[in-house]
């Protein structure tokens, strides 16, 4: 079990950030190369990340403030550090994908699969490991705490219409 707790804000239907921490305290076993449960090499792990989000069905489909499901692939960018084991900081990023269930107006169950790729050479696992790989997948709640209902969109606002041939007049009078 880990947390994995995120702040984020939608600046459009289809895009929006969130920044984040995961953490979870692990171990790994030095004569297979593996993460387990069982082997006596602590580390705990510390993901602190930024996600740029693109809401893949608000875009294909258009905003629906209704929507029951949301498709929302990611890539996160941030700082991984491994205490106990390793003081060593490295950076990580990698790619995540972001299923959310609508249950209310303000709350969502989230399921939320992510990758997040760093340098093996931080956890020391031996010496032909390059790239170390820590998938992981979270379930848990989203809050819209600050949710605004309806969201006009642009193809709803009338246009101007400005009258042809636009006088001199005209021209004056709107100065």
């Amino acid at each position: 079990l880990a947390i994995d707790a995120n702040v984020g804000k939608w600046f459009t239907p289809t895009l929006g950030l969130r920044l984040g921490y995961k953490g979870i305290k692990n171990s790994f076993d030095l004569k297979n190369g593996y993460v387990s449960a069982i082997a006596d090499n602590k580390f705990n792990e510390h993901f602190i990340h930024a996600d740029v989000m693109w809401n893949m069905l608000e875009s294909i489909d258009g905003y629906k403030e209704t929507r029951f499901y949301n498709l929302i692939p990611y890539m996160q960018f941030g700082v991984a550090g491994f205490g106990g084991f390793n003081k060593d900081v490295e950076f990580g990023a990698g790619p995540g994908l972001l299923n959310t269930f609508r249950l209310s107006n303000c709350v969502d169950l989230a399921v939320d699969l992510s990758w997040i790729i760093t340098r093996g050479e931080v956890l020391k696992l031996n010496d032909n490991t390059k790239m170390v790989h820590f998938p992981s997948a979270t379930i848990g709640l989203v809050f819209n705490l600050s949710k605004k209902s309806g969201f006009d969109r642009h193809s709803t606002v009338t246009p101007v219409v400005v009258p042809l041939p636009f006088t001199l007049d005209q021209y004056n009078a709107l100065q």
